[in-house]
C-alpha cells in the first residue's frame, strides 16, 4: 500500500525505502509529503465544496426560474385583464352575457316573428269558413222549421218529408262536426297567438332593459375617454422623464468609460507588479535548489558523522575486548574526536553561510 501511495505521487525511489512495518525518507523528503498530503485534501475539500455550492446553484436556479414562469404568467394574465378592462365591446359582453338565456336570440325572434304571421293568415280564412258553414247551418235550420210546419199542417207527402228530414239532420250533424273543428281549429290559433304575443312582449321588455345598459355602457365609454386622456398626459410626463433617464445614462456611459480607462491603467500596474513577482519567484527557486544542495552535503556530513560514532562504538567493544591495544585505541579515538569537532565546525560554518 505504501509502495502504491508513492507511484501515486512518482516519489523518486532513491529518495525513500521501504521496510517491513516502517518507510524511510531521506532528509527534506517528509516535508514534500506534507505538502503532497495537504495538496490532496485541499483537492478533496474543493471537490466537495464545488459538489455542494453546484447544488445549491441548480436549487437555486430551479426556484428562480419557476419564478420566472409564474411571474411571466401573472403579466399575462393582469396584461389581458387591463386590455380587457380599457375594451369596451368586452365590458358590454359581460354585461349582456348573463342576462341572455341563448346565443340564437335573432333566429327564434325570426321564426316567432313568421308563426305569427301564419297564425294571423289563417286565423280569417278560418273565421270565413266558420261563417259560411254558419251560414249553411242557418239555411238548414230554416228548411228544417219549414219542414216541421208542413208536418204539422199534414199532407199525403209525410214520408218523403220525413226521409228528406233525416238527410237533412244527417247533413246538419255533418256541417256541426265541421263547424266544431273549424272552432277548435281556432281556439288553438287563438292560444298559439296569446302565446307568441306573450313571447314578443317579453323580448320587448328584455330588449328595453339591454337599450338601457347600452345607454349605461355609453357613459361608461365616455368616462373611459376622458380617462384615456389623463393616460395619454401621464404618457408625455413619462416619455419627458424617460428623455431625462436617457441623458443621466449617457453621462453615465461617459463616467463609465473615464473608469475604464483608469481601471486598464491599474490592470497594466498589477501586471508590471505580477512580473516583478514572477522575477522574485525564480530568484526564489533558485536559492531554494541551493538550499537543497546545502542540505544534501549537510546529510553526506551527517553519514559520515554516523560512520565515524559507528567505529567508535566498535572501538569501544575491542577495548573490551582487548586491552592490549587500549593506548592504540585512545589514540585513533582522540585522532578521530578531532576530525568529528573539525567536521562539525565545517557543518557549522556551512550553516550559518545557509542561513545567510
Amino acid at each position: 500500500a505504501a509502495g502504491a501511495v508513492m507511484d501515486v505521487i512518482k516519489l523518486d525511489k532513491e529518495k525513500f525505502r521501504l521496510g517491513h512495518t516502517k518507510v524511510f525518507f531521506r532528509a527534506g523528503i517528509l516535508g514534500f509529503m506534507e505538502e503532497v498530503r495537504e495538496d490532496k485534501i485541499g483537492e478533496v475539500l474543493s471537490w466537495l465544496q464545488a459538489g455542494a455550492r453546484g447544488k445549491a446553484s441548480r436549487m437555486q436556479f430551479k426556484k428562480l426560474q419557476d419564478q420566472k414562469l409564474a411571474l411571466y404568467c401573472c403579466q399575462r394574465t393582469i396584461r389581458n385583464y387591463y386590455i380587457g378592462k380599457t375594451w369596451l365591446w368586452w365590458q358590454i359582453w359581460i354585461a349582456i352575457k348573463p342576462n341572455l338565456k341563448c346565443t340564437q336570440f335573432g333566429k327564434y325572434k325570426a321564426e316567432y316573428e313568421e308563426k305569427i304571421a301564419l297564425a294571423e293568415a289563417n286565423i280569417d280564412k278560418a273565421v270565413a269558413d266558420r261563417e259560411k258553414v254558419q251560414a249553411v247551418y242557418d239555411g238548414l235550420n230554416g228548411q228544417k222549421t219549414e219542414l216541421e210546419l208542413a208536418l204539422k199542417s199534414g199532407g199525403s207527402a209525410v214520408q218523403d218529408i220525413i226521409d228528406k228530414t233525416n238527410r237533412v239532420e244527417g247533413m246538419a250533424a255533418d256541417v256541426q262536426k265541421s263547424l266544431d273543428e273549424v272552432n277548435a281549429r281556432i281556439k288553438g290559433e287563438k292560444t298559439q297567438k296569446n302565446a307568441l304575443e306573450a313571447q314578443i312582449q317579453k323580448t320587448n321588455a328584455t330588449v328595453a332593459q339591454l337599450e338601457g345598459e347600452i345607454t349605461n355602457l355609453e357613459g361608461v365609454l365616455s368616462s373611459s375617454e376622458q380617462d384615456r386622456a389623463n393616460k395619454d398626459d401621464q404618457i408625455r410626463t413619462l416619455k419627458d422623464e424617460i428623455a431625462h433617464q436617457s441623458d443621466m445614462i449617457s453621462k453615465l456611459s461617459k463616467e463609465k468609460r473615464a473608469v475604464g480607462d483608469s481601471r486598464q491603467k491599474t490592470e497594466e500596474d498589477i501586471q508590471s507588479a505580477e512580473d516583478k513577482c514572477n522575477h522574485l519567484s525564480r530568484v526564489k527557486g533558485k536559492l531554494e535548489q541551493a538550499l537543497d544542495e546545502a542540505e544534501d552535503a549537510l546529510e553526506r556530513e551527517k553519514k559520515v558523522k554516523g560512520d565515524i560514532e559507528k567505529s567508535k562504538r566498535k572501538v569501544e567493544g575491542d577495548l573490551k575486548l582487548t586491552q592490549e591495544a587500549v593506548s592504540d585505541l585512545e589514540r585513533v579515538k582522540a585522532e578521530l574526536t578531532q576530525a568529528v569537532a573539525r567536521k562539525e565546525k565545517e557543518a557549522s560554518a556551512l550553516s550559518a553561510k545557509i542561513e545567510d
